[in-house]
């Protein structure tokens, strides 16, 4: 009758499959069964408990309820406990066989408040990321359009001098430049709007996609207020400041000379034995004009950099699994993450092969609590201390009274590597220090909460063992009751070279054997990402077309400045034409200061460039919770400086053959 969203569509990853169906109560009851539960006094095993619970005609084996709270989220946490101490008791009736392997009731929640937190959490870093964008693009365009109207500026120069000479006011020459300029901006800020609008229709980006498919025309009023505002202003100040300088009457008084650094290297070029360098790298140098030229080179290569740096640093994140917390060649999961009837000697008997270099069983719960904030957590079961997790912080707990945490936990409980928390479980309670700070992997049970980026804690082995031991000695159970039945999910690295699906098909027949009840497991030979990851490898070709559009928008502007400056020097051009200059030499003074230019960008725009898309995608890995690492792709790097140059080429072609062809007296017939 209809396609539509389920609740949790937006959390995408792939722990468990999603192959959802809604079905009225009519076509559900012909499958819907729920079968007597067995009195405490069934002697029954609990392979047959499980069979005559879950027969194979039964498709009931979760009941959901959707309530609506009285007090509202407020509420919900003494609720929940509520129910925890009603389904306690109901346990305590259940047949002892049931009870010995941790099988029966257990509470569920999914809090609605929950749930918008961490929708939001795994969407924020790919919204970060396409701001981080916009804003480097933004800037950099206003750097090129600042550019333009210096240049522009610039050229007027002669006439303002005009305008002063028949009496015009510096005012009435500073609107004479600036009006233009002004419409200039304006006319920019309103193609930017519409740009802007038609680009909405590329619709949302990564798992939003779930719930509003269909791009719409649209923008939020207050962010294009905002970004039309600012860039107004930006423009308009630096429109005024450009059009005041130009109108100055010192502005023209005398012939521009470099200063500075510029002066000490047009110093060092005038002593070569090459004229068209020498004046090539003056005219590139000297002036205001001229330094705005290169400041505007140098902001052009830092940003499209920077762009690159974080974009190469955002994909080894989404291509390496280990940095977001998967260091699992293959992994399972039993029992939808709830353990109770997983048999390790039979995973043991399975894995002992030549193909496996280690293995570990890891325990999954979200009833774990710290200083009372309720958390997912991974313990380690045997072997699985081994498969190391990657490290923010501190080190990996080993001990049976340490624990390891995610960064955004730690930040949320306000505990740092070396400080002590109260750890309670379902088993019992403990003190424990705080060892590091480290990426979980995305796992957990069936729909509740799971440990992920910066989320959730870590139990040492030793750790969860002493609760289990504390917990059958106060039940005066045998030692090693309670631990068989915790783990839940398998994890498998491979010795090089073994192919992970050609593994998996040579144990598919035993893994049935895993679960005591014959239930085969989730088994996953590609990473299991969790949902920011999925969400920002959904969205991660964005940023590259941002750069190669940012990279594009750049040299344009650096091919229309060059153009300008070249313009701005017709007068020199020609004078050096009639002293007796050649076309090739003429081409060649173009060349050099187009390349003088690119130069200067290039050496001081790689190191601002590296050192601000390094900075700027540590603060991004640090929100995440994973370890900053930023990478510097030199192959790119390489395609940087190459295009720039061939942009400086490409820039001082039109204007050096323009000068190569300028009529000397057509030129100076003013002076």
């Amino acid at each position: 009758m209809g396609i539509g969203v389920f609740p949790d569509e937006v959390l995408v990853d792939g722990l468990y499959p999603r192959y959802r169906m809604l079905v009225t109560a009519d076509v559900g009851s012909r499958f819907d069964c729920t079968p007597a539960h067995p009195g405490p006094d069934d002697t029954a095993s609990a392979v047959e408990l499980v069979e005559a619970l879950a027969p194979a005609d039964c498709a009931a084996s979760y009941r959901y309820f959707s309530l609506r709270v009285d007090g509202g989220d407020p509420q919900v946490a003494a609720l929940t406990a509520a129910f925890t101490a009603r389904f306690a008791d109901e346990n305590e009736r259940l047949p002892a066989a049931l009870r010995t392997n941790d099988i029966g009731f257990e509470v569920i929640p999914t809090v609605t408040a929950d749930e918008r937190r961490r929708v939001q959490r795994s969407l924020d870093p790919a919204v970060t990321a396409l701001q981080l964008f916009g804003a480097a693009a933004a800037g950099s365009t206003l750097v090129v359009a600042l550019l333009g109207a210096v240049r522009v500026a610039r050229r007027d120069e002669h006439d303002a001098r005009v305008w002063r000479d028949l009496g015009a006011t510096r005012a009435l020459r500073t609107a004479g430049i600036a009006l233009p300029l002004g419409v200039a901006s304006v006319a920019g800020l309103a193609g930017a709007l519409g740009a802007g609008w038609l680009a909405s229709g590329v619709g949302p980006v990564a798992s939003a996609r779930s719930v509003d498919p269909a791009g719409r025309l649209g923008l939020s009023a207050v962010v294009a207020l905002g970004v039309l505002g600012g860039s107004a202003v930006v423009l308009a100040v630096g429109v005024m400041l450009a059009s005041r300088a130009a109108s100055s009457p010192a502005a023209s008084a005398s012939s521009p000379s470099p200063s500075g650094a510029t002066s000490r290297l047009s110093r060092s070029v005038a002593r070569s034995a090459s004229p068209p360098l020498t004046l090539g790298v003056r005219a590139a140098v000297a002036g205001a004009g001229a330094r705005a030229l290169l400041a505007g080179s140098v902001a052009a290569v830092s940003v499209v950099l920077a762009t690159v740096v974080f974009s190469a640093s955002l994909g080894g994140l989404v291509s390496h699994s280990e940095r977001f917390g998967w260091p699992y060649d293959l992994a399972a999961m039993m029992n939808y993450g709830y353990g109770g009837t997983t048999d390790q000697a039979a995973i043991a008997t399975t894995l002992d092969r030549p193909e496996v270099q280690r293995w570990g069983l890891a325990s999954v719960s979200n009833a774990l609590s710290i200083n009372g904030q309720t958390l997912p957590t991974v313990a380690g079961r045997s072997g699985f201390d081994a498969m190391r997790l990657p490290v923010v912080e501190g080190e990996l707990p080993v001990a049976d009274d340490e624990i390891a945490l995610g960064a955004k936990t730690a930040e949320s409980l306000g505990l740092g590597v070396g400080d002590r928390a109260l750890v309670k479980t379902a088993y019992g309670e403990r003190e424990a220090t705080v060892r590091g700070l480290v990426v979980l992997p995305p796992i957990g049970p069936f729909l509740a909460d799971r440990a992920s980026l910066g989320t959730g804690a870590l139990l040492s082995t030793p750790f969860l063992d002493e609760i289990l031991l504390q917990a059958e000695r106060e039940a005066g159970q045998e030692p090693g009751t309670l631990s068989g039945g915790v783990a839940g999910f398998v994890a498998v690295d491979l010795r090089p070279g073994v192919n992970p699906e050609r593994f998996l098909a040579a144990i598919s027949e035993q893994l049935s054997t895993w679960d005591g009840t014959g239930t085969r497991p989730f088994v996953y030979t590609e990473p299991v990402r969790p949902a920011t990851i999925a969400n920002v490898a959904a969205m991660r070709d964005v940023p590259v077309a941002l750069a190669a559009l940012l990279a594009l928008t750049m040299a344009i502007g650096l091919v229309l400045a060059i153009a300008v400056a070249t313009r701005a020097r017709r007068r020199e051009l020609a004078s050096l034409r009639a002293l007796g200059c050649i076309s090739r030499q003429l081409r060649a003074t173009v060349r050099w200061q187009a390349l003088t230019v690119v130069g200067f960008g290039l050496a001081f725009g790689i190191p601002i460039g590296i050192a601000l898309g390094r900075v700027a995608y540590r603060a991004f890995a640090t929100g995440l919770g994973v370890l900053p690492d930023p990478l510097i792709p030199l192959g790119w790097l390489a395609t940087l400086v190459a295009a720039t140059i061939g942009t400086g080429l490409l820039a001082s072609a039109g204007p050096g053959h323009s000068a190569s062809r300028v009529a000397a007296g057509e030129a100076l017939r003013h002076e």
